[in-house]
């Protein structure tokens, strides 16, 4: 009877794991039906996150993790570093929605053509400064000139980075 309530345990890793650990650690004259129950009954209590009868609970104390900083000496919610990064964001974006419409930012601008033939056929060239590799140059220019198709083309290149000083 111990082997078919151990066979009636569900085909995941844990379980599989916690079936193998009973067959090899329990002598087989002493592998019962209750001695199987039991171990059961303690590995739901366990993955539950209760031990039976608290007394394991009680002396077993929260384990600290700090995603930010990546180590047990405190926990996510306590880290101070975080707090004050949060603080801050907090403070810049108040000071962002009370100059919102003192001053027009720079960023969030975009070209449009009036959509003439002779604009079409155009390259537009942006305001700013983008530095890029010689060989990428080359293949861009490559790609724009090669392009048989005559109709109206966008090219989006972001390569991700942002420049700030």
């Amino acid at each position: 009877m111990a082997f078919a309530l151990l066979q009636s345990l569900p085909c995941i890793p844990e379980w599989q794991i916690f079936q193998s650990s009973v067959i090899n650690t329990i002598e087989d004259n002493k592998l019962t039906f209750d001695a199987v129950e039991i171990r059961i009954t303690a590995e739901v209590a366990r993955q539950s996150g209760k031990a039976p009868g608290g007394s394991e609970s009680a002396l077993k104390s929260e384990e600290k993790w700090c995603n930010f900083h990546k180590a047990k000496s405190h926990n996510t919610s306590e880290c101070r570093t975080l707090q004050s990064a949060e603080k801050g964001q907090r403070k810049k974006e108040k000071e962002r929605h009370k100059d919102k419409g003192k001053e027009k930012e720079k960023a969030n601008t975009a070209e449009q053509s009036s959509g003439s033939d002779s604009e079409e056929e155009q390259s537009h060239i942006a305001l700013e400064h983008v530095h890029i590799s010689k060989p990428l140059a080359k293949h861009i220019q490559a790609y724009l000139v090669s392009e048989p198709d005559k109709t109206k083309t966008t090219i989006i290149i972001d390569s991700g980075a942002t420049s700030h000083m």
